[in-house]
């Protein structure tokens, strides 16, 4: 369909982590996000055709089986940072806005997961909806 941004994979991970820790809260933010940033994220990835678009990113954090990500997400955390992966913190919200009463959908659930820093390291951070 004509006017649908074709997006490569590798950007979708970037652009996602990135708009969240800029405090995006939903995959609505994540695409204003992209948008408003295009040239920001540019300096990382090449984005020849704009970012995805907030379907494209809901399509893509819904696609991870629920409970395994969390468990993938703090075994990549802990290898990333040489954080023991008993340091990784995982906590979880409800995005605001996403319950469909009419349709019995109930609201979408993000995961965000922090590694607890050592001495002398930064925090990493992710985010991932679950059911």
């Amino acid at each position: 369909q004509r006017g649908k941004v074709r997006c490569p994979l590798g950007g979708m991970p970037f652009l996602t982590l990135t708009a969240v820790l800029a405090g995006a809260e939903c995959f609505t933010g994540i695409a204003l996000f992209g948008q408003k940033k295009l040239d920001f994220l540019r300096r990382f990835r090449r984005f020849r055709n704009g970012t995805a678009s907030h379907d494209q990113i809901g399509d893509l954090l819904a696609a991870p089986d629920a409970e395994r990500f969390p468990r993938c997400f703090a075994a990549w955390a802990a290898a990333l940072t040489g954080t023991p992966v008993e340091q990784i913190a995982i906590d979880g919200k409800a995005c605001r806005r996403t319950y469909q009463k009419k349709d019995g959908k109930d609201p979408i659930h993000m995961v965000p997961a922090f590694a607890a820093p050592a001495p002398g390291s930064r925090p990493s951070a992710g985010r991932g909806k679950i059911q």
